[in-house]
């Protein structure tokens, strides 16, 4: 089981104990919490950024995307979380559920108008597959064409509705009425998990209800047109894409009081990053920051071929999520030399709470307030994740950079390299 207590630094010398004590909604923590710039609501321009354009991906588009990843985490820990329940594998009972959700990815695609897309989301399920799809965008335009020469699909996540799907307080994701009906057309249960959850409290066992629900949306799907079936396998995109969202969780930008100031300094270094392709004929590979936004602008299929061709002079950048660490480690290196030669800037930076603060005020700090928002953080993880024991990990939240003793006892979690600003991401582009 995982330890009761979890510490981290929130300013230098400083540790911060998680006791997990916070079982009273009405605590005088919680009401601090609603003074901390990590819990506030944040308010977007209403489909500011779901337009075609050349630009890069907004700043509200990337912290969209941030909490998108975050429920999808919370989907696996609650589909783990059943699949425990029930004495079943909980590797097993996510593959299953996955597998389920990309057949009800195939049915949705085919029976959603473009209107719709535009409009209303999918299941989170769904939009999971769908996600995981269009970041391998070469295979994702190429099945458009095929499977929906109607245009369908090319602009991809409509930011502002996830924004709004999103609670503040919980992280998860819940339609609206009018997208609950929406899904009805395409004969999809708008919330997968909740007949789930209805059967498991009589004992059936959940791995034989996703079977047989498997089956019968593979029947349902027996009867689309032809070309419906996707180049590529679904299920092993999202397995892939989730070491990504857990990465990008555990960093807590999206509850970071700097948030503003990491994806803003993202989208610019971004704009750089993909440039780097106008130059060489090698692959490049991105840092944690700048794959953020990268993800973000190939959700917008249309966008990104219009910025991917403006930026390198004509050519539209793939993205390949599915390259040996090896051959990453040592593309990453290049990229860093071509990165500071064109632009004299480091590739690497440091995207902690804590390096955010200093780059203010060399002697800054954290306030209290934003202390008190990574404990309660930490604290909510440990709370969904006790039973599935698995340990919480803050990786970004963390910042190493000013210590000595670097041992992940040291810190009582294993440290990912990102953490202060190495390559971190298992993809490349060419």
């Amino acid at each position: 089981m995982p330890s009761s207590t979890t510490q981290f630094h929130g300013r230098r010398g400083q540790n911060v104990e998680d006791t997990s004590g916070l079982t009273n909604a009405h605590s005088d923590l919680e009401k601090q919490l609603l003074h901390s710039p990590a819990f506030r609501p944040r308010q977007l321009k209403p489909r500011a950024y779901d337009h075609l354009s050349e630009e890069p991906p907004t700043v509200d588009a990337c912290f969209s995307h941030l909490r998108l990843l975050e429920a999808f985490v919370i989907l696996r820990d609650e589909v783990r979380g059943l699949a425990w329940s029930c004495h079943a594998d909980q590797d097993a009972g996510w593959e299953a559920f996955v597998r389920l959700a990309a057949s009800r990815f195939n049915r949705w695609f085919a029976t959603a108008g473009d209107t719709v897309m535009q409009t209303s989301l999918p299941p989170l399920d769904v939009l999971m597959v769908w996600h995981s799809f269009m970041l391998r965008p070469h295979s994702y335009a190429d099945f458009c064409k095929t499977a929906r020469p109607d245009g369908a699909g090319v602009h991809g996540i409509p930011w502002s509705l996830v924004h709004e799907a999103i609670s503040v307080d919980s992280g998860k994701f819940v339609l609206s009425k009018s997208q609950t009906k929406h899904a009805a057309l395409s004969n999809l249960p708008a919330d997968l998990l909740e007949p789930l959850k209805r059967e498991d409290k009589t004992g059936i066992d959940i791995m034989d209800l996703m079977a047989a629900e498997y089956r019968r949306n593979e029947a349902r799907n027996s009867g689309l047109p032809t070309g419906f079936a996707p180049p590529l396998d679904l299920a092993a995109a999202v397995h892939r894409q989730m070491g990504f969202a857990l990465k990008m969780t555990r960093f807590g930008w999206a509850h970071s009081p700097h948030s503003d100031s990491i994806l803003q300094r993202a989208v610019a270094r971004y704009r750089k990053f993909l440039s780097l392709f106008a130059v060489t004929g090698h692959a490049i590979v991105p840092t944690v920051d700048i794959d953020l936004v990268w993800h973000t602008h190939q959700l917008s299929p249309a966008c990104y071929a219009l910025f991917s061709h403006a930026v390198t002079m004509g050519r539209f950048i793939n993205h390949n999520d599915s390259i040996e660490q090896g051959a990453i480690q040592t593309a990453f290196e290049s990229t860093k030399r071509l990165y500071y030669d064109l632009f004299g800037e480091d590739y690497s930076i440091c995207n902690s709470w804590f390096c955010e603060a200093t780059r203010f005020d060399r002697n800054g700090v954290l306030a209290d307030t934003d202390l008190t928002a990574l404990q309660s953080i930490v604290t909510r993880l440990n709370r969904r994740t006790r039973q599935l024991e698995r340990s919480v990990v803050l990786d970004l939240a963390v910042c190493r950079c000013y210590e000595t003793d670097t041992s992940s006892s040291r810190w009582g979690h294993e440290q990912e390299l990102a953490s202060c600003g190495d390559c971190g991401s298992h993809c490349s582009g060419s």
